[in-house]
């Protein structure tokens, strides 16, 4: 990938991807060592979004990098957004942006470690309790 973009500077697929590569590479298993660099991952980010900017796979990784390594919660929700008005049934945006809507509103409960509503609803008479199955 890194060869693609050094060879074209605008090839989305190849930008996302180096992104990805750079932002998870202690994670991922490379034939080359390859260091975790999230200022590279980010500048390789929104140049795929400036070659692409309705790529959807940029997008939403760079949402969900935005929200996981950088915290930045407006951004992320707002990249998320773009990727759903492109593609409503996008599965991949729709669980990220559920988890993340879910992670930044949804108050945690100390004890189960859950977030509220999610108490809330299982405990109630006749619903799955993920503690007691």
């Amino acid at each position: 990938w890194l060869e693609s973009v050094e060879e074209d500077a605008e090839h989305v697929h190849a930008l996302t991807n180096c992104a990805v590569l750079l932002s998870k590479a202690d994670k991922v298993s490379t034939r080359e060592t390859v260091r975790v660099d999230v200022e590279g991952a980010e500048q390789l980010f929104r140049q795929a979004l400036l070659a692409g900017p309705e790529h959807l796979p940029a997008l939403v990784n760079f949402a969900y990098f935005q929200h996981t390594e950088r915290g930045q919660e407006a951004e992320a929700e707002a990249l998320y957004g773009k990727a759903l008005r492109l593609d409503p049934n996008c599965t991949v945006a729709l669980n990220n942006m559920a988890a993340f809507l879910c992670n930044e509103r949804e108050p945690y409960d100390g004890e189960t470690l859950m977030p509220v509503h999610f108490n809330t609803t299982c405990h109630l008479p006749d619903n799955f309790d993920l503690f007691t199955g």
